[in-house]
């Protein structure tokens, strides 16, 4: 089992309060490519360059990770590579499934959106005796499990999620619920549909209360 810590550090940075939503997206693990990577580079070297002339203020770096992922997110719509999420339908269904098991056992889910190479999840980790179920064991069990179904599944081999995954912790009910109207969007902003309630692998928990 990966043990509770409130924070720790792989490629990026996973903070972990107790008790707060997290807002985490993972995605396949097909390459970007180059020319969109490029493109991400250059506007995370505008955003250094910006908080380099700020360094006293916090908020700055907050709102550039937001800035960021939002750019990363948009390249994520732009490319397709070899892996599709929904495409047979029968891989949403089982990430769908997967996703389902986790909610009231190791967190709460308040909403995801299944995209054709990334995953939108909003969630909050659940306690086992006293103690915080840790991000990375949810992340383990959901990639390591869907990996395994949907390579069988598809009858391929090989890596199906990308090692690394964003995740940012909800500071507030005001962005809680944007960050909920965000992934209800995402299918319409990326193109796939062209309502929110027409796209059939996102799901939201409107009634469950929320602690920030």
């Amino acid at each position: 089992m990966l043990a509770y810590t409130p924070s720790h550090t792989r490629q990026l940075p996973h903070l972990q309060p107790r008790h707060r939503p997290l807002f985490v997206t993972i995605r396949s693990a097909d390459p970007i490519p180059e020319k969109y990577l490029n493109d991400y580079h250059r506007y995370i070297d505008t955003l250094i360059d910006e908080e380099t002339q700020y360094p006293e203020n916090k908020e700055l770096k907050i709102d550039n990770n937001k800035r960021a992922f939002a750019c990363l997110d948009e390249i994520y719509a732009r490319y397709h590579g070899e892996i599709d999420f929904t495409e047979p339908e029968s891989v949403a269904s089982l990430i769908t499934e997967n996703i389902r098991a986790l909610n009231g056992d190791l967190c709460h889910i308040y909403a995801y959106t299944i995209m054709p190479n990334h995953l939108h999840l909003l969630l909050r980790p659940e306690e086992q005796d006293g103690v915080p179920v840790s991000l990375a064991q949810i992340m383990q069990k959901l990639k390591g499990v869907t990996a395994r179904q949907v390579n069988l599944l598809l009858r391929r081999t090989g890596s199906l999620w990308y090692r690394e995954y964003y995740d940012h912790w909800v500071r507030s009910v005001k962005e809680f619920v944007n960050i909920v109207e965000y992934i209800r969007q995402n299918p319409v902003k990326a193109g796939l549909v062209k309502r929110a309630e027409d796209w059939k692998w996102t799901w939201m928990d409107l009634e469950s209360e929320v602690v920030v």
